[in-house]
């Protein structure tokens, strides 16, 4: 099989699987956001993650290869180098995506204010 996504098929034999099993990100559901990420209301994490193992061992029982998003982001963030240039990134866009901000809402400001002595000149 290629390396990569590889899906050309809605109906064919899944081989491989990429999962996250519920945690701690669960408690931060409230009514106002349930019905955008399709929950009637807030799951139980025990139970959920009783219902994810449950799910994740057909898988394993019909032959898919199971794999975790949190294995292969500690494996891919294993080294200190790649942990180091992982967070550099991370906070360099995180400042891009500020800065973006910041100029809207400057201008947005300035606009405003030309717009307001604009209507006192008149």
């Amino acid at each position: 099989m290629k390396p990569g996504i590889n899906n050309y098929s809605e109906i064919g034999k899944l081989n491989k699987v990429l999962l996250h099993r519920l945690g701690g990100e669960i408690e931060g559901l409230v009514p106002d956001n349930f019905e955008r990420l399709l929950f009637d209301d807030i799951p139980y994490l025990k139970i959920a993650q009783q219902e994810h193992d449950r799910f994740a061992d057909l898988l394993k029982e019909n032959g898919v290869e199971v794999i975790y998003y949190v294995d292969e982001t500690a494996k891919a963030l294993k080294t200190e180098e790649i942990r180091q240039n992982f967070v550099d990134d991370f906070i360099a866009t995180f400042f891009v995506i500020i800065a973006f901000f910041c100029s809207f809402a400057i201008e947005s400001i300035v606009s405003t204010f030309e717009f307001s002595i604009y209507l006192i000149s008149i």
